[in-house]
């Protein structure tokens, strides 16, 4: 039985949306660890499966301004869900998207160094330490991660997965096969993960 990357990144959708929809925190904490997986660094499932021809892939999501005093929390980052929130929203490839701003704790976290550092605590990802975030910020983001599945990096994760997954479908639809319409679903602690009847995540896969 081979184990290809475009099966490897299906599943890992899958798993991904399944803690999504879960109300268990460690589910929370562990979608960090899998995001990275997904989407960081020329060795990501991402990279390895959107090769050439690559697809151009659009992260839809709501980036708050710069000044956090007009911040009210990571809700609303994905902009596909119907939430009052202020920011701009872009739709941007991959790279922009983890540029993007998602919290603040003691300064600006990025998605990507939102990601690293979560994984980095509290996922097993040692190695890493993310790029240009201050040791008060790290304090600032386990403070953070304390307050628990209520608590803004549990909803800023939810909301990362929800742009990302999204953003992915056609890649797991290379056919051309109908892909679910953008529609925020029922879900929980923030919804934000596709849902819609034929979504290629929301159910078994074989390998191709």
């Amino acid at each position: 039985m081979n184990v290809d990357a475009r099966w490897l990144f299906v599943k890992t959708c899958q798993d991904l949306l399944g803690k999504s929809k879960s109300p268990d925190y460690y589910d929370k904490l562990r979608m960090a660890g899998l995001l990275k997986h997904l989407l960081v660094g020329p060795r990501s499932l991402l990279a390895l499966t959107n090769r050439d021809p690559a697809l151009p892939l659009e992260f839809w999501f709501r980036e708050p301004v710069e000044d956090p005093a007009q911040w009210a929390g990571p809700s609303g980052f994905d902009a596909s869900r119907r939430e009052v929130a202020s920011g701009l929203v872009r739709r941007e490839g991959r790279d922009p998207f983890l540029a993007a701003r998602v919290l603040h704790c003691h300064q600006w976290l990025s998605v990507e160094q939102l990601i690293i550092t979560v994984a980095h605590a509290y996922g097993g990802f040692l190695a890493d330490l993310p790029d240009g975030l201050s040791r008060e910020g790290i304090v600032a983001v386990d403070e953070a991660i304390r307050e628990g599945a209520a608590g803004p990096v549990s909803i800023a994760l939810q909301e990362i997965t929800g742009v990302t997954l999204r953003a992915l479908i056609p890649l797991a639809n290379p056919s051309g096969e109908p892909k679910p319409r953008a529609k925020a679903p029922a879900g929980v602690a923030g919804g934000g993960a596709p849902g819609a009847p034929g979504c290629p995540f929301s159910g078994s896969s074989e390998r191709g």
